[in-house]
């Protein structure tokens, strides 16, 4: 039988070399957790930078339209869905907007959902 001493060291580490391991170890973990939290750092300024721009420019517009509403506040309004229905039904191939009646009676609105096909325009061709 073979003793502890003369078996041979296969983790090619020797016992200060453990040592010198862990350190190395400790080294990169802790340069690894400093750059991960820089990058956090990093990216919540830029972020808050972000928003802070945006708000700073809705306030902006709010005291620039807020005249306007307080001269007419029903027409104001009217403009602004106008303006916001325009921009959201852009790309629509079909609109359809049903307003309230006057009576506050509701609507009925049929709509046919399974549409025929467009046919093919044949050419004629008459010699």
């Amino acid at each position: 039988m073979a003793s502890a001493e003369s078996t041979p060291d296969t983790t090619g580490i020797s016992a200060g070399g453990t040592d010198e391991f862990v350190r190395l170890i400790r080294s990169h973990t802790a340069t690894a957790a400093v750059a991960t939290s820089n990058s956090i750092v990093n990216l919540a300024e830029s972020e808050r930078i972000q928003l802070i721009s945006d708000l700073a420019s809705r306030a902006t517009n709010f005291v620039s339209i807020l005249p306007w509403y307080e001269t007419n506040a029903d027409l104001f309004v009217q403009k602004q869905f106008n303006e916001t229905m325009g921009r959201v039904l852009t790309n629509l191939q079909d609109k359809i907007y049903v307003s309230e009646r006057t009576s506050g009676k509701p609507r009925d609105l049929w709509l046919m959902l399974n549409r025929e096909p467009p046919k093919p325009a044949t050419a004629n061709t008459n010699l």
